[in-house]
């Protein structure tokens, strides 16, 4: 708004200065020295309004305005308006100096000669070179003390600009700026600390920002000729605060690299790579299998005698399974209330997370209100994943030991197929969608970081995921980093079969083998998180350094997330083993009191270390990262286990509502697909913003869209996927067993008449 304003007032000063030059002596109205403000300081320096008269009455204004012009074809400047341009253009270039890289002679010649063409045809106020200096950023803004440091500038404005003899095109960059000030300058050093609003998260260039943002970094677009790369504009901004900072005491570190820097291509569609082709076509396959499927399913009149494999993309079929309210008979109904909060507590912590990538008007102030002790809901976000693990050993060994109860063995192999082709066709559609098609869908000033860095890290390293191994590689170099979760699962229940067949033959000892199992992940969590300065919870001032550290040395291994999964483990076997178990009045209150107080206590424990005055404590850390999984998950695992024993109240009837049954079937695709919506939209934001309390968190458009998708997702890709298992793989498991119970009884009949011995 500023650059507007002051834009309209050279416009019309420039305007009476012309005209008075044609008419009068223009040195009256305007004194011409180097010093000359358009600002007068009273009212003897305002000249007689009488002499603009006839200036103004003489202008004509359809000639200024042709009406005759499409709106979009900028015309050419006549003879008329050529005086008017050529003051317009120097008070212009006295306000808004362009970002000229043609004077430095370590950059390369034709960025020079290309960045001197520019500044020639600025200040002949062509249209091309006015768009290409407006579109880089300014630091004469207002906000600056309240963190508006972040200016993108005008990414699609540059990006669009093309020199008239197409020798070049507009190359937007987004680089890198990060003051140092010594700490005896305090204050100085307080300037900076607003500037950068607080060190909420402290950040350097080296760190990895496609996860988690660079706080510490100042982001300002610049746009230049196409023709100079990354290292060209390096030093000219270099070149640029080296003037800016000289004897202040403050150090100013540049990096632009290469993948910030953005030019449009006309045939990007031509140069499309194999695997972008192929992963069309898949999508396109898929839409068209679900055409066929849906015809298939709703022109057929006998469900009963369908082709189950003609059906089994129907969205017919499909919106049935996941919108049913049938519950199985072995349906844990606790559960599902569980899984939801904790989703949607996990969807605020991400989208916190997400947000910081926006550059806020207002960062600095909406920094002193997220430093304050009720931001747990958004810090703990680890806490929230470990009732999922819980719930996954819960479910894996109420079902195991069920079978073992039952038929005294388990199929291990087939349990392995049939839990990898359960949840990898998900994964491996949201793979290629995330590294072939979404970069295709958008653009903008840090699409790059938080999309094609995914795409690029997901070229190399997708295999990893299909396997389940990629939560061993660290963040940095994982795809789609967010999907570590399903990693950890898997490999913890690679492992659940050997227990809970060990738990079911040899109970007493394998207990105690399990809980001092648990007990070593929980030790192995306090040493690495004190010895190595580690944090699960996101505290005020932790560095990016720091959260990567903790991801790749604890929360991303399975040795380190195994005492929620083993008691999921021991509560699945305690729900077969002790179902008809009766507890007293007693028994049922100290229950509650003491579940209520460790839900307490993991969650509001750690809120001091959330306060903008919180320095870390390495013990603190370590006492959350041990204990706070164990007592959260005590909590919800009490809820299952008196729920299932048949203890209920009226809350309990609320929580068992046959809705929460749907929020479970949706719960994979919720978590797969949050992630890409929130850096999609991150990724697409191109102008400075203003943070509002709760709009911004709770945006209920992202929301909406994450839940569409997640409906979708789970219509048209994982319920699919999953009849396909059933047809393939989990019929012929009991096309088998049904053979073998046959046999059975066959044998048992023969013996039955056979004549006895005498």
């Amino acid at each position: 708004m500023h650059k507007l304003e002051s834009l309209f007032i050279i416009f019309l000063l420039t305007i009476m200065n012309v005209k008075c030059m044609q008419t009068c002596n223009a040195d009256k109205i305007f004194p011409q020295n180097e010093n000359h403000s358009f600002f007068v300081r009273n009212h003897d320096e305002i000249p007689n309004a009488t002499i603009y008269e006839p200036i103004i009455n003489e202008i004509n204004v359809n000639s200024l305005n042709d009406s005759d012009l499409p709106y979009n074809v900028v015309p050419e400047i006549s003879n008329y308006e050529r005086d008017f341009i050529k003051v317009l253009s120097k008070n212009y270039l006295k306000y808004f100096q362009p970002f000229d890289l043609s004077q430095l002679s370590s950059i390369s010649i034709e960025c020079r000669e290309h960045s001197h063409k520019f500044l020639k045809s600025l200040i002949n106020f062509e249209f091309w070179a006015l768009k290409m200096n407006d579109a880089t950023a300014r630091f004469t803004t207002s906000g600056l003390l309240n963190g508006n440091v972040n200016q993108f500038g005008d990414f699609d404005q540059c990006v669009n600009v093309r020199e008239p003899s197409n020798e070049f095109r507009g190359k937007y960059c987004l680089a890198y700026l990060q003051p140092k000030v010594p700490t005896s300058l305090k204050y100085t050093n307080h300037l900076r600390l607003l500037l950068q609003s607080y060190d909420a998260f402290k950040s350097n260039f080296d760190d990895p920002g496609h996860r988690v943002p660079k706080w510490s970094t100042i982001n300002f677009g610049v746009c230049v000729p196409s023709s100079c790369s990354s290292q060209d504009i390096e030093i000219a901004i270099k070149h640029f605060t080296k003037v800016f900072t000289n004897g202040t005491g403050i150090q100013l570190s540049v990096r632009v690299e290469s993948e910030m820097c953005h030019v449009n291509d006309d045939e990007w569609m031509s140069k499309l790579d194999i695997g972008t082709k192929i992963a069309i076509a898949f999508c396109l396959l898929l839409v068209l299998f679900t055409i066929l499927s849906t015809i298939y399913d709703y022109e057929t009149d006998d469900k009963e005698e369908q082709n189950q494999l003609a059906v089994s993309f129907s969205i017919i079929k499909n919106s049935k399974s996941l919108f049913s309210l049938q519950r199985d008979k072995n349906d844990i109904r606790m559960a599902h209330v569980i899984r939801f909060f904790n989703a949607a507590m996990l969807l605020v912590s991400h989208k916190c997370m997400a947000m910081f990538y926006v550059p806020y008007s207002n960062r600095t102030a909406m920094t002193e209100l997220l430093s304050q002790k009720w931001t747990v809901v958004a810090r703990a976000a680890s806490l929230y994943t470990d009732p999922f693990l819980m719930l996954s050993g819960m479910l894996t060994a109420y079902s195991l030991f069920g079978r073992l109860q039952r038929n005294g063995r388990i199929d291990i192999i087939r349990e392995y197929i049939s839990r990898y082709f359960r949840i990898m066709p998900s994964l491996a559609f949201l793979i290629i969608f995330c590294t072939f098609i979404l970069p295709l869908l958008s653009n903008g000033p840090q699409w790059n970081l938080v999309i094609t860095h995914h795409a690029d890290l997901c070229k190399q390293y997708w295999w990893r995921n299909l396997l389940f191994i990629h939560n061993w590689f660290g963040f940095s170099n994982m795809c789609l980093t967010h999907t570590h979760h399903v990693g950890i699962d898997t490999e913890l229940f690679w492992t659940s079969p050997f227990l809970i067949i060990a738990l079911y033959k040899w109970p007493k000892i394998r207990m105690n083998v399990i809980i001092a199992l648990g007990l070593l992940s929980t030790i192995a969590r306090y040493y690495v998180s004190y010895a190595y300065e580690l944090s699960n919870y996101v505290s005020f001032g932790i560095s990016v350094n720091q959260l990567f550290k903790t991801a790749d040395l604890m929360y991303t291994l399975p040795p380190h997330r195994f005492t929620v999964y083993a008691m999921g483990i021991i509560l699945g076997c305690f729900l077969r083993k002790f179902k008809e178990t009766k507890l007293s009045r007693m028994q049922l209150r100290v229950g509650w009191y003491v579940s209520t107080a460790a839900l307490l206590i993991s969650f509001l424990g750690p809120a001091p270390m959330g306060d903008i005055t919180y320095k870390f404590n390495p013990t603190h850390a370590a006492i959350y990262a041990a204990f706070a999984p164990i007592a959260w998950c005590f909590f919800f695992g009490w809820m299952i286990f008196t729920s299932q024993l048949g203890y209920k109240n009226k809350i309990t009837k609320i929580l068992q509502w046959r809705v929460f049954l749907i929020t479970t079937r949706i719960s994979y695709a919720f978590y797969l697909v949050q992630f890409p919506v929130f850096f999609f939209n991150v990724g697409r934001v191109k102008s400075t913003v203003q943070y509002k309390f709760p709009s911004t968190i709770l945006d209920f458009n992202e929301i909406l869209s994450v839940l569409a998708i997640s409906i979708a997702f789970t219509i048209l890709i994982e319920l699919p996927f999953n009849n396909l298992k059933n047809i393939l793989i989990d019929r012929k498991k009991v096309a088998r067993i049904d053979q073998r119970k046959c046999d059975e009884n066959l044998n048992h009949a023969e013996s039955s008449i056979k004549p006895k011995n005498m």
